[in-house]
């Protein structure tokens, strides 16, 4: 069962300043600073509530993927320092989605081949040069055979390629104020692409849609323990 979002985030308010205070006295580890004031993080979330409850009417599979799983598995919820979510579909099921996303008022849809959908309200931030908003999730596409699931990008095929035994049937996860479906043997997912005891900082800035000057750290994520929450979930 979800929790309220309100009650959730008023909680959350003050565990949210002191991140942003502490975290920012800290300078050789800026690059894992929180990306998104509280105000954009409930925007996010919200948008993956109306996804998530979308394709459960719809009875379509939806899970999450990438860094975002990481996150739930992790965190339950997003990784602090990133600012977007991934989410992943079946590629057959890919056409009723779009057919029916018109009934989703408020909100908008950009896909185009080759690349990642991106699911956003048509009331939030402009991006320079692009027809979507911020912020958005990221849907990705992915591809099955009798024994595989793998990631329809081309880019990503390889990397991202698991057996259906370890994926399904899905289960709830904790992300957030949301329970949102994860593979069955989430932790053996997350390990084929991710060392959760090892975090990364971003690469990209989703809301300016530039890459991130600094250079990527990898840092024992004890070094962030004062600072975020760490712990196995799912």
């Amino acid at each position: 069962m979800n929790k309220d979002p309100n009650k959730y985030f008023d909680k959350k308010e003050t565990e949210f300043r002191k991140v942003i205070k502490n975290t920012k006295l800290t300078s050789n580890l800026s690059v894992f600073n929180v990306k998104m004031n509280l105000t954009e993080k409930k925007r996010l979330i919200d948008i993956l509530s109306t996804f998530a409850l979308f394709m459960d009417s719809l009875k379509l599979t939806y899970l999450l993927y990438g860094g975002s799983l990481l996150g739930a598995y992790r965190h339950a919820g997003l990784i602090p320092w990133d600012d977007d979510i991934d989410v992943w579909i079946n590629s057959s099921q890919s056409e009723q989605f779009k057919q029916e996303f018109h009934r989703l008022k408020g909100y908008g849809l950009h896909h185009q081949p080759n690349s990642q959908w991106k699911m956003f309200s048509i009331h939030g931030t402009d991006i320079k040069d692009e027809p979507y908003q911020w912020p958005y999730i990221d849907i990705l596409l992915f591809k099955e055979n009798e024994t595989h699931i793998w990631d329809s990008l081309e880019q990503y095929r390889d990397l991202f390629v698991y057996k259906k035994s370890d994926v399904f049937p899905l289960k709830k996860c904790n992300f957030e104020y949301l329970q949102l479906n994860v593979p069955i043997n989430t932790e053996k997912i997350v390990t084929t692409n991710y060392d959760p005891n090892l975090c990364v900082s971003g690469k990209f800035n989703h809301k300016t849609n530039q890459p991130i000057r600094l250079q990527r750290q990898v840092v024992p994520c004890k070094h962030l323990s004062q600072y975020y929450k760490f712990g196995s979930n799912c």
